[in-house]
């Protein structure tokens, strides 16, 4: 996280040579959330919306179901 590295360059005496788990419980801190809980919820609609979508689509092939009848009956 870019906000740690900052605050590991910050607190220390020239270039440092880590970032430790202090820095980045700081940046944790400093940071808000980029999604809102609107957001959220627009995002689970969506994702609903697409998977209902992904089983409308009819199989890509030389075959779908409507194309076959059975014979089963015939046969006996």
């Amino acid at each position: 996280m870019r906000r740690a590295g900052l605050n590991a360059i910050r607190h220390s005496e020239g270039a440092p040579d880590k970032v430790t788990a202090a820095n980045f419980e700081e940046a944790m801190e400093d940071s808000r959330a980029t999604v809102t809980a609107k957001m959220e919820a627009e995002y689970k609609k969506m994702k609903g919306e697409l998977k209902k979508r992904a089983m409308e689509v009819k199989p890509i092939g030389f075959l779908t179901d409507e194309m076959l009848t059975s014979t089963r009956d015939q046969k006996h």
